[in-house]
This record gives C-alpha cells, sequence and structure tokens, in this order.
C-alpha cells in the first residue's frame, strides 16, 4: 500500500460508497500521505460515482456500467510516471493527490472517466460516451466541476477545462433512454454508435473539437513527462559503476538482454562491458531502478534454486512457460532473462513505475513455481489420487448443472462452445478437464505464496483476479478460468467477495439472471476441493525460513 514515496494506493476493499476503511485511513493519516480533507473529498467523490452509475446504468444499461471498487493508485508526484497508468491491469486506476485538493464533484467525473476509458482505450470515445453523465447534474454540480477544472494540476488538466466548457451546450443533445429524440424529430441529428448519444448536426463541429482538444491535452501531457525524461548528461557514473560491479561480483542469475535482442550478461559473462556500453547515457534514476529489479531477479532465483534439493532433477525444458516478454525464464540455463525494453517503459530511459518490482518478483517466482510443478515437486500425493478422482468427478458434474440451469433466453449464446465441447467426450469430464487445464497457474502461485515477501504476492492477486470481459472467451471459458483463479485469493487472504466487487461478474452474469449465485458458488467450492488435494513436496523444496 505505502510501498512508493511517489505514489500509494488505495485497496479495492478498502473503499466503498460508505467510504474509507478506518483503519486503512488512519495508516494513511499517520504515515503523512494524505490530509484528513483529501480523504473526505476522496470519501464524497467516490460516493457520487458510485450513486450516478448505479443510477444511470439501471435506467440505460446500453450505454453505462454499473459502478465497481477498484484499487485506487494515487500519485503524489507525476514527473516520471506514465499517464493513466493502472498498475493492476484490470483492477485498478489512477488519481492524482491534487485532484483530492479539488471538489468531490471533480473526483467523481474522473473516477468515471477513468472507469470508461479502460473499458474503450480512447480519449475522444470516452469523453463522448460520458456526456450524458451530465444530463441530471444540476446548476451547482456543474459550477462545482467547472471551477474545479479551472484550478485542478494534474498533467492532464485542460482536458476537463474543455468538457467544463462544453456543459454550455451538453443539454442540447439528446440520447435513448435517458433524453430521447422526439418523434418526429425537429432538427437533423447524428446518432453516436454505442454511446446511443443523438448529436444535432449544428453542434458536430464543436462535439468533434471537444474530443480533439482532450485528445491533445492528453498527448502534451505525455510529452511533457518525456521531456522530464530527458538523460542527465551531468550525472556522474556511480550508478552504473555499481551496477556492473555488482554483476561481476554476485554472478548475478539473470540473462539480460538489449533492445534489439542481443545478450548483454549471463551468469557466465566475467565482464559487463556491453552493460555498460548500453547504459553510458542513461541517468542515474534509471540504472538505480534497474539495479533494483536485477536483484529482485537474482535473489527470487537464488532463494528457489537454493531450496530445491536436486536441482539437476528441474526440466530443462517447460511447455507452460512464456518465452518472450519483458521478463520469464530459461530452463535450459536456469536463469531468468530480462530486457531493458520492459512492456510499459524503457529502462534505459526511466525508473520503474510505482508496484512494477512487486509484481516483478512475483512474477519471476510464479514461472520458477511452474518449474516444480513441471518437475513434480508440486502434485497430488498418492495418498490423494483416490479423493482427487471423486474431487474431478464432483467438479464436473457442478459445472454441467450449471451450464443445464442457464435459462433459456441465455443458451443461445451456448449453444456453439456446447457443440465444440460435445465432440470431446462426456460432457461432466470434458469440463472438468477445461477447468483444470490451467491448474499449474494455480500450483506455481502455491510455490510463491510460500516464498515470497507478502506484499508481491498481493500485487500479483490484483493484477490476476479480474474479469476477461474484454477477452471474448465464451461463457463456459470465462467461468473455467475464473473458477481456479479466484482461489489465488485464499492465497492472500482476500475474501471472495473481493473478485464480485471488482470484477463486474455480478452485473454481466448474476445480475442479468444468466447465472444463479448459488451455482457459481458450488462450481467455485467444487475447484477449491480439487485443488486442495494438492501439495509440495518439502523433502524436494524446502518452505522452511
Amino acid at each position: 500500500m505505502l510501498a512508493h514515496e511517489n505514489a500509494f494506493v488505495v485497496p479495492a476493499e478498502a473503499l466503498s460508497r460508505d467510504g474509507l476503511d478506518p483503519s486503512h485511513e488512519r495508516l494513511l493519516l499517520n504515515a503523512g500521505r494524505a490530509t484528513q480533507d483529501q480523504l473526505r473529498c476522496l470519501e464524497a467523490g467516490f460516493r457520487l460515482y458510485w450513486e450516478r452509475c448505479q443510477d444511470l446504468s439501471a435506467r440505460a444499461p446500453r450505454s453505462w456500467f454499473a459502478p465497481r471498487q477498484t484499487n485506487l493508485l494515487i500519485v503524489t508526484e507525476p514527473r516520471g510516471l506514465p499517464l493513466y497508468l493502472e498498475p493492476f491491469t484490470g483492477t485498478s486506476s489512477t488519481l492524482y493527490s491534487s485532484d483530492l485538493d479539488t471538489h468531490p464533484e471533480y473526483v467523481a467525473a474522473l473516477l468515471v472517466h477513468m472507469e470508461r476509458l479502460t473499458l474503450l482505450r480512447l480519449i475522444p470515445a470516452t469523453i463522448a460516451f460520458n456526456l450524458s453523465y451530465w444530463f441530471d447534474r444540476d446548476a451547482e454540480s456543474r459550477a462545482n466541476f467547472a471551477a474545479a477544472a479551472g484550478t485542478a494540476q494534474r498533467p492532464d488538466a485542460q482536458a476537463f477545462v474543455a468538457l467544463a466548457d462544453a456543459l454550455q451546450w451538453v443539454d442540447e443533445l439528446l440520447h435513448d433512454p435517458l433524453r430521447p429524440p422526439k418523434d418526429p424529430v425537429d432538427e437533423a441529428f447524428v446518432r453516436i454508435e454505442g454511446a446511443d448519444l443523438y448529436v444535432p448536426k449544428r453542434l458536430r463541429e464543436r462535439f468533434m473539437g471537444l474530443g480533439q482538444v482532450a485528445e491533445s491535452a492528453v498527448r502534451s501531457a505525455m510529452t511533457t513527462v518525456a521531456a522530464a525524461l530527458v538523460p542527465d548528461t551531468t550525472r556522474a557514473n556511480g550508478k552504473l559503476d555499481m551496477l556492473c560491479d555488482w554483476l561481476v561480483e554476485s554472478h548475478a542469475r539473470v540473462i539480460v538482454h538489449g533492445p534489439n535482442g542481443g545478450t548483454l550478461w549471463t551468469p557466465e559473462h566475467d565482464d559487463p562491458i556491453r552493460v555498460r556500453r548500453m547504459l553510458a547515457e542513461a541517468n542515474d534514476a534509471a540504472v538505480a531502478s534497474l539495479h533494483a529489479d536485477l536483484r529482485v531477479i537474482d535473489e527470487r532465483s537464488r532463494d528457489f534454486l537454493s531450496r530445491v534439493s536436486d536441482v539437476e532433477s528441474l526440466p530443462r525444458a517447460c511447455a507452460v512457460l512464456e518465452s518472450s516478454g519483458g521478463t520469464y525464464i530459461d530452463p535450459a540455463r536456469r536463469a531468468v532473462v530480462y530486457n531493458l525494453q520492459q512492456s510499459i517503459f524503457d529502462t534505459r530511459a526511466v525508473a520503474a513505475p510505482p508496484y512494477h518490482r512487486l509484481l516483478l518478483g512475483a512474477r519471476v517466482m510464479h514461472e520458477w513455481g511452474h518449474i516444480a510443478h513441471a518437475a513434480k515437486i508440486v502434485r497430488v500425493p498418492q495418498e490423494h489420487r483416490t479423493q482427487y478422482t471423486e474431487r474431478r468427478a464432483e467438479l464436473g458434474e457442478s459445472f454441467e448443472h450449471l451450464l443445464r440451469s442457464v435459462p433459456e433466453p441465455f443458451q443461445p449464446a451456448l449453444e456453439a462452445e456446447l457443440r465444440e465441447l460435445a465432440q470431446l467426450g462426456e460432457m461432466p469430464k470434458v469440463l472438468a478437464r477445461k477447468t483444470l487445464g490451467r491448474v499449474g497457474d494455480y500450483l506455481a502461485n502455491m510455490v510463491s505464496a510460500r516464498l515470497i515477501p507478502g506484499e508481491e504476492m498481493q500485487a500479483y492477486v490484483r493484477t490476476n483476479v479480474r474479469h476477461h470481459l474484454d477477452e471474448n472467451l465464451g461463457l463456459v471459458s470465462e467461468l473455467a478460468r475464473h473458477a481456479y483463479e479466484i482461489h489465488y485469493l485464499d492465497l492472500v487472504g482476500l475474501p471472495r467477495d473481493y473478485f464480485y466487487r471488482t470484477s463486474r461478474f455480478v452485473d454481466h452474469f448474476l445480475s442479468t439472471g444468466m447465472l444463479r449465485e448459488a451455482d457459481v458458488e458450488a462450481l467455485f467450492d467444487a475447484v477449491g476441493r480439487v485443488l486442495a488435494c494438492y501439495a509440495i513436496d518439502e523433502s524436494r523444496l524446502s518452505l522452511a525460513h
């Protein structure tokens, strides 16, 4: 929660429409991370966001989303941080501490903006889709928002100044069903697909201009951030010297790849000259951050390998491992590969964003956990085999019962998936096999949860227990994913309710009547009983600290 000096997280479970959890509030106040007034502004803004989105989604479900709780990253120092950073993909969004010095109306509008942006990923579309939010806002609410927009200090503040100016004409827009057009219409309109919004043709230029101004404000903010990251050519080389000395002295168990794929360092190297050349123009902050990343990789790798009683028994190939991306394991060399070009930042130019390193440590141990599973260090012990077979059969039956209970109006959406599954064998067995097809991810996390710091495991779970609506998996596949991923929560002591509050599962599957909560809970519990049959062989992997 307080792992970084320039930002902190308000956990999803700590902030609801009822306010901020008192223990978290005391923690933030005692640490000097926020003032009482800022927290009251956050609470009031979140309450407005919740009540208004709840109302809008009930009245206009095609174009509006229900509110949800999210992990809020509050940035206290924006320099050097990507705009709209999501530290935990799919379950988080970002505000700035300066936002909390404005007004709850401003905070509420920002929360609506961030939530829409996670769905659309486009600034002009986000602004357009949210214009109907303002239809029911009274003059006082609009005035408070406009005044706050005019004084706000966030990097993209001008986007919301432009939105405040647009409130002069927003009431001339129509929306189906919030403000339906007359029949017959008395002037020509342009329909905005997906937003159910109707824009008078005479306002089309203003409407398009608003999106363009907002996008320009965001681009300008990004440029400003990038300009602040230009390497300081007057800096000393102390941090680079420290990194290179550490690589040699520790024989760091990491393989470093350059941005174009060339190898700069392996544990077998004794001269870091390639690393030094690649980082010659990097600033000290970036080098220090990179050094910290490599230390975490080295520490997690050494810790795992030192606990394995017979390292030679580990496989030198593992089909479930990823072999690309920012960080992955080379099982043949028993080392982690780290690319200087990470997924959202270049390590040569900028320090890692908040919570990146916690996720890095968790990912490294998760991948080693896959190696442990492949080596049968994590398995179903012989004494649990009969129980495992019985519980696996129960899982298949529970899943089949759930699917048969889906009401008739929703059955057509299932037909294609069920036809495909029926070709693979008896339905209960097929469903159990499908659900447990990626059981290795859970088992890898069993290892991680026992070996890494709690904050790393928390970061991993908050990133990986989320909705999969944007992946178009289909109901059966999505349920199969949730049915084992939800048990990650048990590994960090988070309640199952966390999933329901943050994932939109309730909105899409339970509130619509597609699924019954009792059936879903029965499926989740059935999977949990299967997972409980697995164990870590401590004669081969020591868990003692």
